[in-house]
């Protein structure tokens, strides 16, 4: 698959298969929607480039979540990155859903 937007720079993102998402993502080969979630989670706080992770790797986590959760029912669940700054605003939704609302001190 290729990020428009991205490929410009250089950043063609390869299309992961399930095996290669499972392995991204730590699952074993049976897993449910609850352990497919948690171990993105788990992923996402380490592989957020404002957690200091690679965009790249980022974006690779991302692709292995949709490919596996993916059922042949939910075609509309799939996003279209189609630029840089869709991609940043896209990964900065999932960071808030993730790190939830700011603390107030």
């Amino acid at each position: 698959m290729v990020v428009p937007g991205l490929a410009g720079a250089g950043g063609t993102v390869g299309t992961v298969l399930r095996r290669e998402a499972r392995d991204i993502l730590g699952l074993p080969v049976t897993f449910g929607p609850a352990e497919l979630d948690e171990a993105f989670r788990r992923q996402a706080r380490v592989r957020h480039p404002d957690a200091g992770g690679d965009p790249a790797a980022f974006v690779e986590l991302l692709e292995a979540h949709r490919v596996l959760s993916r059922h042949p029912s939910a075609g509309s669940n799939v996003v279209v990155v189609q630029s840089r700054g869709h991609l940043k605003r896209l990964a900065d939704r999932l960071h808030r859903r993730l790190t939830g609302p700011p603390r107030v001190h």
